[in-house]
């Protein structure tokens, strides 16, 4: 995580789909759950929700696209008709309700090691122990 990034020169890592999956985060009804629920071979990196690519949860909407390319149009075409067709609710009200097997829920690549819904404060600091830990027990290497 955090201490083999900067080990290896990082100044920093980005986290985002982790603080999706917590209580506080605004996001439509299913997808948090959906993040939690998807395994790492889960996604796919599509252009089908807004003509340009993005890797997202692997669902209908995407599996039609994958196999009919020759529909897919560019950008902002494609978002706009995402939109029309009730694909894409991104920055709507979290009491939306959606079909989570055609919803635009992107998300990170790691997204299969999600497991629970945390307050985000408890990632935070769960992330800051886990890096302590490690930097502290490579010292003796030192």
């Amino acid at each position: 995580g955090l201490a083999a990034s900067l080990a290896l020169g990082a100044d920093a890592v980005w986290v985002g789909t982790r603080f999706i999956a917590t209580p506080e985060a605004r996001a439509v009804r299913g997808y948090k759950e959906t993040l939690v629920a998807t395994p790492e071979d889960g996604t796919v990196i599509s252009r089908g929700f807004t003509g340009k690519t993005c890797r997202v949860v692997r669902n209908d909407w995407t599996n039609y696209y994958d196999q009919h390319p020759d529909e897919l149009r560019k950008f902002p075409d494609q978002a706009i008709h995402a939109m029309k067709e009730g694909a894409n609710h991104l920055g709507a009200p979290s009491d939306t309700v959606v079909d989570t097997d055609r919803e635009f829920m992107p998300c990170g690549q790691g997204v299969g090691a999600i497991t629970s819904l945390i307050p985000a404060a408890q990632i935070v600091r769960d992330i800051v122990a886990e890096a302590e830990r490690v930097l502290r027990g490579s010292q003796k290497y030192l």
